[in-house]
């Protein structure tokens, strides 16, 4: 794994927070063993659709990089954790194209269907046009001060 190949990195466990009620939890139990995790990688963002975890996992503190960006996750982001989403509506038409080729249309369609996902990265900066993403998929809870809050502008970094 790449942890091994840099001894900067230390990973201290896997915890399971199997739904994101139990999240807070486990995050509190983490940091009560481990006080000096200073970074959490999440496989998904769920456990932040829990705003209790707040208390006890502060990304203004400790990194926080996560995989999937939810409305909740976006008070995350606020607060400095970074996120990789993927366009979800994109997976799902996906799915409804090849099922209307198949089943409406009685065109063949290919076995496996690659779908090319080139994560987006979630940050402070783009808040606004993920709220607005979310939004626009369908989702119903995502926070309005996130969908109309005022953007700072990113300067460009040099090279």
């Amino acid at each position: 794994s790449e942890a091994k190949k840099n001894p900067a990195l230390h990973i201290v466990g896997v915890f399971n927070g199997p739904e994101s009620a139990k999240a807070a939890e486990v995050v509190k139990e983490a940091v009560a063993k481990h006080p000096d995790i200073n970074a959490w990688l999440m496989v998904g963002p769920w456990p932040m659709d829990n705003q209790a975890l707040l208390k006890y996992l502060d990304p203004s503190q400790v990194k926080v990089f996560a995989l999937g960006c939810t409305p909740r996750s976006l008070y995350f982001v606020d607060k400095g954790a970074v996120l990789y989403a993927t366009p979800a509506y994109q997976l799902g038409y996906k799915s409804v194209q090849t099922v209307v080729q198949k089943v409406i249309a009685n065109q063949p369609v290919e076995s496996v269907i690659k779908v090319e996902l080139n994560p987006d990265r979630v940050y402070r900066e783009n808040l606004k046009t993920w709220a607005k993403n979310l939004s626009s998929w369908g989702y119903k809870d995502v926070p309005p001060e996130f969908l109309f809050m005022q953007q700072k502008k990113r300067f460009a970094e040099s090279n």
